[in-house]
């Protein structure tokens, strides 16, 4: 598998506030509205079904490869990855949800558990996915309870803004920053907060390489750090 992302210097990835002082919610809103207008200028984000293959190497995995279903239309999801050498499938359409292993259904509790199957665990699997890969139709009112403030950044030494939320549901972290463009408002990061943790850790994910599948603009690469860029998790890399 191709390594090529694990030697990439990011050493200009961290985000440095400046600029001037923060600005109100309203212009949150607005910026946000701006960015889902680039990203999905026929709103068609309610009724979109895409599929993926992504490959996802982490440091601690870097084999990692799912194929992934996301149907808006009937809030139907599928994960598909090959763990132990068996094929493990996840299934949610609505409030049903099954499992496959090497395309069998299974029920078997001792086999569910070995492989971390249950449903809590697929519904969280088909939030995340679904608002990772709708980054920044996702975010919104159902989604986060507020937005904290918006400030004037610099990020890849560019200018952009970011946008603070609270989230209704914690999802990885309890707060969460939208990266923007300050010229196309394309999305070109985020940032997840673990507030009262060590450090006050965050982990940051760059967006980039960004294509059109199905009239909505979606970032090609993520790649992940901890705490700005100094420590590399991992990437998620869509093939097709």
């Amino acid at each position: 598998m191709e390594k090529y992302y694990i030697g990439i210097v990011f050493a200009w990835l961290g985000i440095t506030t400046c600029l001037g002082q923060q600005t109100g919610i309203e212009e949150g809103l607005l910026l946000l509205e701006k960015s889902k207008k680039i990203h999905d200028r026929d709103g068609t984000w309610p009724s979109q079904k895409l599929e993926f293959r992504v490959q996802e190497p982490r440091v601690q995995n870097p084999e990692r490869f799912s194929e992934v279903l996301i149907n808006r239309s009937n809030q139907s999801f599928a994960l598909k990855r090959r763990i132990d050498s068996k094929e493990i499938e996840i299934h949610v359409s609505n409030d049903q949800v099954w499992f496959k292993i090497d395309g069998n259904e299974i029920k078997d509790e001792t086999l569910l558990g070995k492989y971390r199957l249950s449903e809590p665990r697929a519904k969280g699997y088909q939030r995340f996915y679904q608002t990772i890969y709708g980054i920044p139709m996702s975010i919104d009112t159902t989604f986060y309870k507020k937005i904290e403030h918006v400030k004037k950044v610099k990020f890849q030494g560019a200018d952009a803004f970011l946008i603070m939320f609270s989230l209704r549901e914690e999802m990885i972290g309890k707060q969460w920053g939208l990266i923007l463009s300050n010229t196309d408002f394309r999305v070109l990061g985020l940032e997840i907060y673990h507030p009262g943790s060590e450090n006050d850790e965050r982990e940051t994910i760059w967006f980039d390489g960004y294509f059109e599948k199905n009239g909505i603009l979606i970032a090609r690469f993520k790649h992940w750090f901890l705490n700005g860029d100094k420590e590399y998790l991992g990437s998620d890399i869509i093939i097709n």
